[in-house]
């Protein structure tokens, strides 16, 4: 199944399903079953979001003049996890943006620490990368994830 905002040279992709790129049997092809879809399933999901969140990091670089120094922050996710709820807060009660520092998105400033805060779990792996339950007959079968 397609969606409209995906490109045709996308489109009728099934992931997991090996398909041979000349159409015929035992021809050659591309082994993608079980690998994360990382073009279809983030870049071409959440453009517009990805080009936000990386406008945060510029601003962070510009500011702190570090790239990359996130992840030298101590204690970073419970400072991720409240610096991620201040945006949420402040874009309830000030606006859509940050007009009071970078004036950018707070929107896109909760992704960026969503993003930073995921990061630093899975980088001293508090948490593992799983590929999802297997799904049977359109429901989870409980206990199936595997780690990626």
């Amino acid at each position: 199944m397609s969606h409209p905002t995906i490109p045709p040279y996308v489109a009728g992709v099934e992931y997991g399903v090996e398909v041979s790129p000349v159409g015929e049997e035992g021809s050659a092809t591309k082994r993608d079953v079980g690998k994360s879809p990382i073009w279809q399933g983030c870049i071409n999901y959440f453009p517009r979001a990805l080009h936000a969140v990386a406008n945060v990091s510029d601003y962070g670089n510009r500011k702190y003049g570090e790239w990359g120094g996130f992840a030298l922050v101590p204690n970073a996710v419970p400072r991720y996890n409240d610096a991620l709820g201040r945006h949420l807060v402040k874009e309830c009660t000030e606006g859509p943006y940050d007009d009071n520092d970078s004036g950018l998105s707070h929107a896109a400033q909760v992704a960026w620490n969503a993003l930073a805060r995921l990061e630093m779990m899975l980088r001293d792996k508090v948490i593992e990368d799983r590929r999802g339950n297997d799904i049977v007959d359109g429901k989870p079968v409980l206990g199936t994830a595997k780690v990626v």
